[in-house]
């Protein structure tokens, strides 16, 4: 069964615009990945591996470069904290 490209929902296209639509979903934390863990953008604060829970991880592949790719992971803290951590690496390099 063959799909559709132009009917897959519209915040499925582009990284920018799944990161929109899982902000407009209650997901607003952005994290970055340190030696400690996940480090919540807003204060700082600092969740160890095994405490996040990964909801979803979309992959994305560069539209010019098979070798741009990027993850967004979708995540929960214990705290109740939501958001999205982005992977993004260039495998060239």
């Amino acid at each position: 069964m063959e799909q559709n490209p132009n009917k897959n929902p519209p915040y499925l296209r582009s990284l920018d615009a799944l990161k929109e639509g899982v902000l407009q979903s209650g997901y607003t934390e952005k994290f970055v990945y340190g030696n400690t863990g996940y480090i919540s953008s807003s204060d700082s604060k600092v969740y160890d591996l095994d405490q996040v829970k990964v909801i979803s991880m979309i992959s994305f592949q560069g539209d010019e470069s098979a070798d741009d790719h990027a993850e967004l992971y979708i995540i929960e803290t214990p705290d109740g904290t939501k958001g999205t951590f982005v992977k993004k690496q260039n495998k060239a390099s």
